[in-house]
């Protein structure tokens, strides 16, 4: 069975987004209304299913927390349907675990969010182009304040002139994440990789909460 229709299968036919009845997943009325964006204040454009509540919360938590890893398909191929990463880009890159806390959950859901979303939009996947060098505290548990410093040189991109020749300097990226909310993580990442010698395009993510 194709793992899309398993996956809506599981989820008994519901929008990821609205919750609403719906067999193919993301449900007309939320294809209509687009992706929802915001911009980081490092200036990265960020796209999303929709906002964090309700449904799309629970779906999130529970790939994130319940080790339902099957949902990186659901959230991760309603995303590709609903947002075309641009043919300029050349690779998704995953927002890195640090290796005490992958060990700890046993997989990384953004990894599987941007490894659905790549196979989706026949994009790749660069799983080791950023890794996370400290072991940071978890984001969702800061305040607005704490989360910027929390993340300040938390990330490390291999430099480009030593990747191979689909990650060339210059080369054009999009992050990948299961939830933004302030978007310091997310700017901390783009600037890694920029100092590498790589282009951040923006990123996307399930569903984007608070504000910058």
């Amino acid at each position: 069975m194709e793992l899309a229709y398993l996956c809506v299968c599981l989820c008994r036919g519901r929008c990821p987004s609205c919750g609403s009845a719906y067999r193919l997943g993301i449900c007309r009325a939320c294809r209509a209304l687009g992706p929802l964006g915001r911009q980081t204040k490092g200036g990265v454009q960020c796209w999303a299913l929709g906002s964090y509540g309700g449904p799309l919360q629970e779906h999130i938590a529970r790939l994130k927390y319940g080790e339902e890893t099957w949902l990186a398909g659901y959230l991760g191929g309603s995303l590709a349907r609903l947002f075309a990463v641009p043919p300029t880009s050349r690779a998704l890159v995953p927002v890195p675990l640090h290796p005490a806390r992958l060990v700890e959950r046993g997989y990384n859901q953004s990894a599987l969010l941007a490894q659905v979303i790549g196979h989706h939009q026949r994009v790749s996947v660069q799983f080791d182009l950023l890794r996370r060098r400290l072991a940071t505290q978890q984001q969702a548990r800061l305040n607005r304040d704490e989360r910027a410093n929390n993340v300040q040189n938390a990330f490390i991109a291999r430099p480009a002139h030593l990747q191979a020749h689909s990650v060339l300097p210059g080369t054009r990226l999009w992050l990948v994440d299961d939830v933004i909310t302030t978007g310091k993580t997310i700017d901390a990442c783009a600037q890694a990789l920029k100092q590498a010698g790589y282009v951040v395009e923006g990123a996307l993510c399930c569903a984007l909460a608070g504000g910058n």
